[in-house]
C-alpha cells in the first residue's frame, strides 16, 4: 500500500515537472498574435535539435526567411521572442544610417577574458572605445598597405601545398589556413615576422593557441 501511495506521489511530481516546463516554455508562444505581427512558430527544442543535426543553421535561416512571413516578421529563440529583418534596405538602415540607435548586441559572455575581449562581443561604451581605437587600421588605405603582407604570406602557404604535392599527401587545409591567418594578423598587426607552417612550436603561436583552447563551450554555458 505504501509503495503504491509513493509511486502516485511520484508520478504526480513528474507530471507536474512536465507540465511546469511546457507551460514555461511555451508562454510565449502569442506573443506575436497578439500584436498582430506574421510569426514563424515555435519549434521544440527536440524539434530544433533534430533540424540542427542535418541542416545548418544558416539554411534554416534561409528556409524562414523564404517562407511566407514577409520581409520583417516574428520568431522564437526558445521561449524568447525575436524579430527576423531580410529587408536589405531596412537592415541597412540598422547596420548603417540608424546605428546609434541599435548599438547594442545580445550579450554574450564566454568566461574567457580574451574571447570577452573580442569587438564583436562588446557592447556599449567598451564597444565604442575600441571600435574608435581599431577603425583607422581598416581603412581603404591600410588595407590597400596590407595586400603586400597578404600576398607574401600566401607564398608560404602556396610552398606548403607542393610540398604536399609533391609527396603524394593530402593537404590539411584547417591547420594551413590556420597558419596562414596567424602569420598575417602577426605582421600586419603585430609587426612580428613568423612561419607558423615550419615553426609550430613559436612562442607567439604558442601564447594565441593556449588563449583560444581555453575557450569551450562548456565554460562559456557556465559563465
Amino acid at each position: 500500500m505504501l509503495e503504491t501511495v509513493t509511486f502516485t506521489w511520484i508520478l504526480a511530481g513528474v507530471i507536474v515537472v512536465f507540465a511546469f516546463i511546457k507551460w514555461y516554455l511555451g508562454r510565449n508562444d502569442d506573443y506575436w498574435q497578439k500584436r498582430g505581427v506574421p510569426f514563424a512558430p515555435r519549434i521544440s527544442f527536440i524539434g530544433l535539435m533534430f533540424k540542427l543535426a542535418f541542416n545548418d543553421i544558416t539554411e534554416l535561416l534561409k528556409d524562414m526567411a523564404n517562407k511566407p512571413f514577409g520581409k520583417v516578421f516574428g520568431s522564437f529563440e526558445g521561449s524568447l521572442p525575436t524579430v527576423v529583418v531580410a529587408e536589405p534596405d531596412l537592415l541597412r538602415d540598422i547596420l548603417v544610417k540608424d546605428f546609434h540607435i541599435f548599438p547594442y548586441r545580445r550579450p554574450m559572455m564566454t568566461g574567457d577574458p580574451v574571447a570577452d575581449s573580442m569587438v564583436s562581443l562588446m557592447i556599449g561604451e567598451d564597444w565604442k572605445r575600441v571600435r574608435t581605437i581599431i577603425t583607422p587600421a581598416f581603412t581603404s588605405k591600410r588595407m590597400r598597405q596590407m595586400s603586400s603582407i597578404i600576398d607574401e604570406c600566401s607564398k608560404s602557404v602556396v610552398e606548403v601545398c607542393e610540398e604536399y604535392c609533391e609527396k603524394g599527401k593530402p593537404v590539411d587545409f584547417k591547420s594551413t589556413f590556420g597558419a596562414f591567418t596567424m602569420d598575417v594578423i602577426a605582421k600586419s598587426a603585430f609587426g612580428t615576422q613568423i612561419n607558423s607552417h615550419k615553426d609550430p612550436q613559436n612562442e607567439f603561436v604558442r601564447k594565441v593557441r593556449e588563449s583560444f583552447l581555453n575557450f569551450t563551450i562548456p565554460r562559456m554555458m557556465l559563465s
